[in-house]
């Protein structure tokens, strides 16, 4: 990371965020798997909305899951700062 991005006072700046919150959604997405031969990531390029349909769509004969996706990425829409944005993106990982 830029040195320009680093914290001059001791409290996290933005690009200090966004890192920790890549890092975290990162290993915790790949946790249980190893990193080697069971990479979670695939190359198909699909949205995180897309993503989000998939999941929902694989709950079958629960008429709630939809409502509940939608429910997750409304969260997920209105958060009003990083922190926020981060706890909801975890929530969904």
């Amino acid at each position: 990371m830029p040195e320009e991005f680093w914290s001059k006072n001791g409290t996290a700046t933005k690009e200090e965020w966004v890192c920790y919150t890549a890092l975290t959604l990162y290993a915790l997405h790949q946790q249980g798997y190893d990193a080697k031969s069971q990479h979670m990531h695939t190359d198909e390029g699909v949205s995180l909305g897309k993503a989000m349909y998939r999941l929902a769509a694989s709950y079958d004969g629960d008429p709630n899951a939809e409502q509940r996706v939608v429910q997750k990425m409304r969260m997920l829409a209105t958060s009003v700062d990083v922190k926020e944005l981060s706890h909801h993106l975890r929530g969904i990982v």
